[in-house]
């Protein structure tokens, strides 16, 4: 997506170029702001890291969903024989996203 928006500055970048020849200036800004994002999407790499936040927000509903069914089926259907050994268990999966899932720093996590 990112990069998509670097080809249309640039595209119109060139297109105005041609039109008026005062413009000149104003399409190497354009084309320096694009180099500028472009570089700055390489280097912080923000595509991978959604992809991956995504990934993990969706294990994480999926292990809150799991705990729900079992809460709603403990008094009829109960997979564990007791609470505690539910716990142990959801703990585990919980401990295993925490030590895979990206980092977020302190000052977004406030």
């Amino acid at each position: 997506m990112m990069s998509g928006a670097i080809v249309a500055i640039s595209g119109v970048a060139g297109v105005l170029s041609l039109i008026d020849p005062h413009t000149q200036t104003i399409v190497g800004a354009l084309n320096v702001i694009g180099a500028s994002v472009g570089a700055m999407a390489g280097v912080f790499k923000f595509g991978e890291r959604k992809r991956q936040h995504d990934f993990f927000e969706v294990e994480y509903e999926h292990v809150a969903n799991m705990i729900e069914t079992e809460m709603a089926t403990m008094d009829t259907d109960p997979t564990y024989a007791d609470v505690d050994e539910f716990v142990k268990a959801y703990r585990a999966t919980v401990d295993r996203l925490d030590a895979r899932a990206p980092d977020i720093p302190a000052w977004i996590e406030k």
